[in-house]
């Protein structure tokens, strides 16, 4: 800035993970003294330096985006359902360890995801059956160490198995 000395940034995103230290060079000129006026001091006495910046990481939190699974419905109790759940996180500097949680929905009861995986599977005791309910929707919540999280809607549309015929008493 001009006046001051202060450095400041306009309109330009400082991110530790893009980019973590930057080399500005500045210059300085005394307008009022032996310089002359402001319009040519610059060309006539002016001194410069370079800084280096160095920003510090702060804790971001996770990405986890909605997701639809297709899942068949002869799916057995604590067999995998779709692919695990991926979330992003964008530090870098430490390893962030990401939970996955599953926090209300439909399919609450119905399903359970693996902590440290993201890895969703029917619960114990549960079966997933197309003639009964064919839609399960359930929000997920992704927190990393530092306690930051995200959520997300996981929908889970159950596609129906050729069944084979059975005889019913008469």
């Amino acid at each position: 800035q001009e006046k001051n000395g202060q450095i400041t940034v306009n309109n330009i995103l400082l991110d530790w993970e893009t980019k973590p230290t930057h080399l500005i060079r500045i210059g300085v000129v005394d307008c009022s003294g032996l310089a002359g006026d402001c319009t040519s001091a610059w060309d006539r006495s002016s001194e410069s330096s370079t800084i280096l910046i160095q920003l510090v990481d702060v804790n971001e939190s996770p990405v986890i985006e909605d997701t639809t699974i297709l899942q068949k419905e002869d799916t057995l109790p604590y067999g995998l359902v779709g692919p695990a759940l991926t979330a992003n996180d964008p530090d870098t500097r430490v390893e962030q360890k990401l939970s996955y949680n599953i926090v209300s929905g439909s399919g609450k009861n119905v399903f359970e995801i693996e902590s440290c995986s993201g890895q969703l599977r029917v619960a114990a005791g549960q079966f997933l059956d197309y003639e009964g309910i064919r839609k399960y929707s359930l929000t997920v919540k992704v927190e990393d160490a530092g306690g930051l999280s995200d959520t997300c809607t996981v929908e889970i549309l159950l596609e129906d198995v050729n069944e084979r015929p059975r005889f019913v008493k008469s």
